[in-house]
């Protein structure tokens, strides 16, 4: 199984807005962050809701850094983490076990789906899994090594690695949703 940690599954959700960031390079990082929070403000994970203004901030600088690598960004995460108050910190380290179990119950799920899809589609995935498991690479160059595999991939493959995608997303919004209840 492969191994994956919160704060890479955590990148990978929150690339979408590297890629926004991606459009301001050549800007100083203060003022990209400057105006990515004047005009869009990335959603609150659960465990920045009683964080101050400033400790969101420094959590989002770090992870929207598109500088940083993987590991670079999951080791100040971590650091930043440290320095929070006792209720952020228990709300990340519960955030962080509930997202371990969501990864294991994913993964499980994840190869028993492409287990039954043909073997080129199979390698593709593969090829896939090696660059998100790569900490070594910023978000920007994930997404590019994996958007330069997908355009180089017959349209069929394409189609059926997106049918394990979307049934894993409708399981995951499943299984938030059963949390959810659970919680209220």
């Amino acid at each position: 199984m492969r191994a994956m940690n919160f704060f890479s599954e955590l990148i990978l959700l929150l690339i979408a807005g590297t890629v926004a960031l991606a459009q301001y390079d050549g800007q100083p990082q203060s003022q990209q962050m400057d105006q990515q929070f004047a005009y869009e403000q990335p959603p609150l994970p659960p465990f920045l809701y009683n964080a101050s203004e400033e400790s969101r901030r420094q959590f989002f600088s770090i992870a929207y850094n598109a500088n940083l690598q993987i590991a670079q960004i999951n080791a100040q995460l971590e650091e930043w983490a440290k320095q929070q108050p006792k209720d952020v910190q228990d709300a990340f380290n519960a955030q962080l076990s509930m997202q371990k179990q969501m990864e294991a119950l994913l993964n499980e799920e994840r190869d028993k789906l492409l287990n039954a899809l043909p073997a080129d589609a199979k390698a593709v995935a593969m090829k896939l899994d090696a660059i998100r498991e790569n900490l070594q690479l910023t978000p920007n160059q994930q997404m590019k090594q994996a958007s330069d595999i997908l355009h180089s991939t017959d349209a069929n493959v394409r189609k059926q690695l997106l049918e394990v995608d979307q049934k894993l997303g409708q399981m995951m919004q499943q299984k938030q949703q059963q949390l959810d209840l659970q919680k209220h």
